[in-house]
């Protein structure tokens, strides 16, 4: 019931959702919609709160995951990266980490639904970035 709150929460009408699956495998759940413009507006999200816990929201079809930018300098623009990510797939959000509040500890964490495999390690302003996902 949780996750119908949490999606009701997010503006999602009840009858949008065709399915709710769990997997014991990997201890995730799949949620299927009845209309792609739905699934597609749910992926773009940054998080869903399910009981308090916000969730990443990945698409199975497409794949979304994240991907950690680790060693690039705090002076690089966060639109050069997304510029350089996008090579690889759709950048979905893009936040920088926080060490504590107003603090940032230099990771840079984005969503990509990804097309192509992204290197460990790519080419921004003549610096090496690590990057893992």
């Amino acid at each position: 019931m949780d996750i119908f709150h949490a999606f009701d929460k997010a503006g999602i009408e009840l009858d949008d959702i065709s399915s709710v699956q769990r997997k014991a495998s990997d201890k995730s759940w799949v949620v299927s919609f009845r209309k792609t413009e739905i699934k597609e507006y749910v992926t773009e999200l940054p998080y869903i709160s399910i009981a308090g816990v916000d969730v990443f929201v990945g698409d199975a079809v497409n794949r979304t995951v994240l991907v950690k930018i680790y060693e690039a300098p705090q002076e690089v623009p966060d639109s050069i990266v997304i510029g350089r990510l996008s090579a690889y797939g759709k950048v979905l959000s893009f936040p920088r980490d926080l060490l504590t509040s107003g603090i940032e500890n230099g990771i840079r964490t984005a969503r990509v639904r990804i097309t192509r495999h992204i290197p460990s390690s790519i080419r921004i302003l003549n610096e090496f970035i690590n990057i893992w996902y």
